[in-house]
């Protein structure tokens, strides 16, 4: 799952922070961004390259599939629960990122069911990927300048250190006319990219397989 975590932004799958939106945002919804359509390198900016050259995305014609790559293997079972929106608000473009819900919740309140979004340009032949800034977020949630809820755990029961097990979860709720206006708010999102797609080939994809195990 470490390119779902990836999509998810800052280890979103592995519980450590991430912030989810109720609805797609404003009227101006697209299934897909023409300029999305291709074969992408999917570079983490605030780590080593290296440790990310071998995470691949292939979006098809239409964006009507979506694959995911790590080391020449495609992640069905993530491409098969990962949906691509696109929206325009302003002069802002708009990813939308959602993944099914496998779990269950009984008590008819889900805070995990929503999208994560990216503001994103292109340049350079290359799209530059800006996540919402979760801590900004809460700090809306928490002023009441957006509706919803957050929740911020700097130490767990037995840690030994103050931010031993950190985690921080927002859930804007609202309907699309309040997103739209949830990502106008100046610093919803990071002021630097902190994904990019790099143009790549298929021949790079297969370059990236780890060579199988010999037998002795």
């Amino acid at each position: 799952m470490r390119l779902a975590a990836a999509m998810l932004c800052l280890a979103a799958v592995s519980g450590c922070v991430d912030t989810v939106f109720e609805s797609l945002p404003g009227k101006h919804i697209s299934p897909c961004d023409p300029r999305f359509v291709g074969t992408w390198r999917l570079l983490n900016q605030e780590k080593d390259r290296k440790a990310d050259e071998n995470l691949f995305l292939v979006v098809d014609p239409g964006c009507k599939t979506l694959h995911l790559f790590e080391n020449g293997k495609d992640d069905t079972d993530t491409d098969a629960k990962t949906h691509l929106a696109f929206a325009s608000v302003g002069a802002k473009s708009i990813l939308t990122v959602k993944f099914d819900d496998e779990q269950s919740h009984t008590d008819g309140v889900d805070w995990s069911n929503g999208y994560h979004y990216f503001l994103y340009d292109m340049r350079n032949g290359e799209i530059r990927l800006r996540p919402t800034d979760d801590a900004a977020v809460a700090h809306f949630i928490i002023d009441g300048k957006l509706q919803g809820r957050t929740e911020k755990i700097s130490k767990m029961p037995g840690g030994r250190r103050s931010g031993d097990g950190m985690m921080l979860h927002s859930y804007v709720a609202g309907d699309s006319e309040a997103m739209a206006k949830a990502v106008e708010l100046r610093g919803v999102f990071a002021a630097t990219p902190y994904f990019t797609l790099k143009p790549a080939s298929d021949a790079e994809i297969s370059a990236s397989a780890k060579p199988l195990p010999t037998s002795k």
